[in-house]
């Protein structure tokens, strides 16, 4: 994650080594933050009765809901409402996912 200072703008850097390049004019997908509190589905609904078709929601973690969509031109997008604390949030992230792996790697294997 790249956060610009002073501010909630975030860019992902992702490597993907497969798939269909240029599919999407050269972009996978691109996202929007909604600010915190924001109820995910209400604005599903709305998003919905516009015309964009609902994709799926996959959490980041946790704390951080999102859902993606597909626009009329079929463009997909995802809407992330993060916690109050973002800057917070993104610096501690990598130990909070550390941590996440850690407990699933010494939880005890299900009989």
């Amino acid at each position: 994650f790249l956060v610009k200072p002073g501010t909630s703008d975030i860019l992902t850097l992702r490597f993907q080594p497969e798939g269909e390049v240029g599919v999407h004019g050269g972009i996978d997908h691109f996202g929007f933050t909604v600010a915190p509190g924001t109820s995910l589905e209400k604005l599903r609904a709305h998003l919905e009765s516009c015309g964009a078709r609902f994709l799926g929601r996959v959490d980041i973690d946790k704390r951080v809901p999102s859902l993606f969509f597909e626009d009329l031109d079929g463009y997909v997008f995802q809407v992330t409402r993060y916690p109050r604390f973002i800057r917070l949030y993104v610096a501690l992230l990598p130990l909070l996912q550390r941590r996440t792996r850690r407990a699933v790697e010494t939880a005890p294997a299900a009989a």
